[in-house]
């Protein structure tokens, strides 16, 4: 709570408003990493969909004032090690952020609507979906330069190292699905 604190501290006093930015974005980041870690010392802290409601509603907040809705649809119930937990909440977060910063900005949609979807069938892997009916990406990762898509980056690492599969959108759709 404390580093949360000094990193808000110091993205207001923040001279340049990109230091301000990418210090809010990391104080956004730490937050979920705070939130899902006093989760996880509950008994429920294993419940995927108890970290992502926690999530959807501190983004909600965020998005709320620009006119855009964040839902979250859970089929089946997913009980996870608590690592694997924080990590696909922590994508959820980045990638509901880039919607409400980056898909929206450029044309508001008045009602916008994010939607996190999870998906855990018997005999399935999980599925985690992540879409937005705001603008797509305008490039993909793999084409980044200059450490543009950071937190996409991040996405993609975050996945793998928990054994996961990540699908990017493709041609004008924004939908980002993780396969664990």
């Amino acid at each position: 709570q404390m580093v949360l604190s000094l990193l808000k501290y110091s993205a207001r006093s923040a001279g340049s408003p990109e230091v301000r930015e990418a210090l809010d974005d990391l104080a956004g980041r730490v937050a979920v990493v705070l939130h899902n870690r006093i989760g996880l010392q509950t008994a429920s802290g294993n419940d995927l969909e108890a970290a992502l409601s926690a999530v959807v509603r501190t983004l909600a907040s965020l998005a709320e004032p620009l006119g855009i809705s964040i839902s979250l649809e859970v089929e089946g119930k997913a009980e996870l090690h608590g690592k694997k937990t924080l990590a696909i909440a922590l994508c959820v977060n980045e990638l509901v952020t880039n919607a409400i910063k980056h898909a929206f900005v450029k044309k508001p949609i008045p009602g916008g609507l994010v939607r996190v979807g999870v998906s855990l069938r018997p005999d399935e892997h999980l599925t985690v979906i992540v879409d937005d009916d705001g603008l797509p990406i305008q490039r993909s990762p793999a084409e980044s330069d200059g450490g543009q898509h950071q937190g996409l980056d991040l996405v993609s690492r975050l996945v793998v190292a928990h054994d996961g599969l990540m699908i990017w959108p493709e041609g004008q759709s924004k939908k980002f699905e993780m396969r664990f």
